[in-house]
Order: structure tokens, then sequence, then C-alpha cells
């Protein structure tokens, strides 16, 4: 894979003017976003970056700092609201026992390989610091950032800030996160905005994980062709009997999504999880035949 920002041949996309308008799409919506944060970050030095949710003008009653990032699930009544997602929670599975059971497994067939996992959208890496550090060259994790500058910034003001106490989290979930977080983008993390953007279609992945990224932020309802192919890129890349993992859809890309697992003979399961604002979201595990 290569550096954001180089020439890249995608194995998904053949109409130039796609590629144009994808880019052209993330650039903007890293814009926003940047800006956004970019103000909290410069302006409020002196206060905690994202842990306030009075700062987001936009939605007074959101907090960016969610533990939707990681894969610790809370009491929600014992720590701040901010915390009181996990992807356990959203993806309604376990993901340590999950990534587990595939080591076992696989070690119980002859293969000495490691378990490789792929996050779409991962922005500042939580999920996939946690995952190295837990299980080590058991498996090969890598991740999709959208906007590198701004992911950088962001990981290290809430990574400092969890250190240094601002959150005033419990005592050991700070001493969790402090030990398993680092300060930057992970250089796996940092080479693709977008699993369009990878050179060939061959299965590679065990696990895809998708966290309120690519596939949720790749709909439009002017232009569905673009989530209905990074869907199936995600599926391509999948290596037989690897699953996808996804936390909320648009609701006509969830159509899309039944209508083609059925359609591929792709086993979907799927379940239901509410949110910190307690809107019922949808979760869905999808395998691809072994």
């Amino acid at each position: 894979m290569m550096e954001q920002g180089d020439k890249q041949i995608s194995a998904f996309i053949n109409n130039p003017e796609t590629m144009r308008y994808l880019i052209k799409r993330w650039k903007e919506y890293a814009n926003i976003w940047g800006r956004n944060h970019g103000k909290q970050l410069w302006n409020r030095m002196n206060e905690v970056f994202d842990e306030d949710p009075k700062i987001n003008h936009e939605h007074p009653q959101e907090s960016s700092v969610s533990s939707r990032y990681t894969l610790v699930d809370q009491e929600t009544k014992r720590f701040p609201r901010r915390f009181s997602e996990s992807a356990e929670r959203m993806h309604g599975i376990n993901f340590f026992d999950e990534i587990q059971n595939k080591i076992d497994e696989k070690k119980s067939k002859g293969d000495s390989g490691s378990v490789s996992i792929l996050i779409t959208g991962s922005d500042v890496g939580f999920l996939n610091d946690e995952l190295r550090v837990k299980f080590g060259n058991q498996v090969d994790v890598s991740g999709t950032t959208l906007e590198l500058l701004r992911a950088k910034m962001r990981k290290k003001r809430l990574v400092e800030s969890i250190r240094n106490g601002n959150m005033k989290l419990p005592i050991e979930l700070q001493k969790y996160l402090s030990s398993i977080l680092k300060d930057t983008i992970d250089p796996r993390d940092s080479k693709l905005q977008s699993i369009l953007q990878m050179q060939n279609a061959k299965p590679e992945f065990d696990k895809i994980i998708d966290t309120c990224g690519e596939l949720l932020y790749s709909y439009e309802d002017d232009r569905p062709e673009i989530f209905e192919m990074t869907f199936e890129a995600c599926i391509a890349k999948l290596n037989p009997g690897g699953k996808l993992y996804i936390s909320n859809l648009a609701v006509r890309a969830s159509v899309f999504v039944r209508k083609y697992c059925q359609e591929h003979n792709l086993k979907l399961e799927e379940g239901n999880y509410r949110d910190r604002r307690d809107d019922l979201e949808t979760h869905f595990i999808i395998t691809k035949p072994s």
C-alpha cells in the first residue's frame, strides 16, 4: 500500500471520474471536520480537546469522545456519558473473544499465520492499538484513515488528556487506556484513506471492522453506487470464512446489504443496540462462505 496523497491504481474503480469525485469528496469531508476540530484545538488550548460536549456548537448534546473507539464496555451508570458506548456494545460481540477464537481455529488447523484485521475508517485508531497490544504478533492489524493530519492532532490531544487525568475517568479505566493507547497514528493506519484505494482485489483479511466508518460515511442518496462499491470491496477483501462487522448504516444502505447477502450466499446476522442518545441502531455480521 502507498502513502496518502500518492497516486494509486485502484482495483475497484475503473472510471477516472469516479476516483476524482471520491478524492474531492474525501477532502471536503476531511476539511469540514478538520475546521471543527482545529478550532477546538487551537482556540481552546487550556481545555481538554473534545472532552466537553458543549464545545461542539452544532450538536450541543453530543461529545466527539466516545469509547466506540475502544473495546472497553463499561457500566453506563458508573462512567461519563461519553464512555457509554464501546465497540463491544455497538457490534454486539466481544472482539477479544472473537479474535482469540480465530487464533485458536488457525492453530488447530496447523496454520501459524497471524489473524489479519482491517479497521475501515479507523480515525484515531484506539481499537487498532488495543488489538495490537492484546494479541501482539498473533494479529496483523491495519486501518484506513480519512484525514491523517486531523487524526494525528486529535489522537495526541485525546491520549494526553487521558494520561494526565483531565478526562476524570475512574482510575482503573485511566490506567488501562494509558497503558495501551499510543499518542501517534500507527504507520499501518495511515497509508490509505479508503479500502477503495487498494491496488488488488485479492482476499487478504480474516476480519474487517467498520464502526461508524467508511460504510457509514460513503453513502449518499444521489450517489448510492459509492457505498455499493465500498461494501463490495469489503466482501472481496475478506478471506473465505472471513467476517465483516458493521455498526450503523444508512437505512437505504441496509436495504442494499440485505439484498446483496441474499443474492450472494452470504450469512447475515443482525442485532440492535441503543446508542448514548437512546436511539435504536442496527449492527451486522456478514460471513463469507469458506
